[in-house]
């Protein structure tokens, strides 16, 4: 059995996804597509930093949209450089699924429920990243005065009109 053929039946199926790891804090969605796109790497149907309590934990997964395609990017992207360090990739069938949420009310039903943990890719929140993580502020501080204080700010509205703020709370 060959290497690529080893690739394709680990886990019992194929794979169609690869995992990053070794990259800066810093790195963002489109530093990796870039990456691809100088790799010469297509067919990359999602690129999603993993985050852990909403801060990058130095990992990231990139899916494919046909098993075929992995072995050929994982020999590409192995040992590349992103923001000045070199990371490794490998195959992985191990991708968390993440709750649905849909819409802002689905948002504000997943943040009261305390789903909102930030871990995971993207950190378990929807929008492609588009939100922002305010962290440190008071525990009293309601999301309507982050609103008001926020007013100034160009925000995406959301379909009730106004920008969603919620509040996701530490787990224990």
């Amino acid at each position: 059995m060959s290497a690529a053929q080893e690739i394709y039946t680990r886990a019992g199926g194929p794979l169609i996804s690869i995992n990053l790891k070794g990259l800066s804090r810093t790195a963002l969605p489109n530093d990796l597509r870039r990456l691809c796109g100088k790799s010469g790497i297509e067919n990359v149907s999602v690129v999603a930093v993993n985050y852990s309590r909403f801060r990058p934990n130095g990992t990231a997964t990139l899916s494919f949209t046909r098993p075929e395609f992995v072995p050929a990017a994982v020999k590409a992207l192995d040992r590349s450089v992103v923001g000045g360090k070199v990371i490794t990739a490998e195959p992985t069938d191990d991708i968390p699924v993440l709750p649905r949420t849909r819409g802002t009310k689905g948002i504000l039903d997943a943040a009261q429920r305390g789903i909102y943990q930030g871990n995971g890719p993207n950190a378990g929140v929807p929008g492609g990243g588009k939100m922002v993580v305010l962290s440190g502020l008071p525990i009293a501080l309601t999301p309507g005065r982050v609103a008001d204080n926020l007013r100034g700010f160009k925000l995406a509205r959301s379909e009730m009109g106004s920008p969603a703020v919620v509040k996701a709370f530490k787990s224990v």
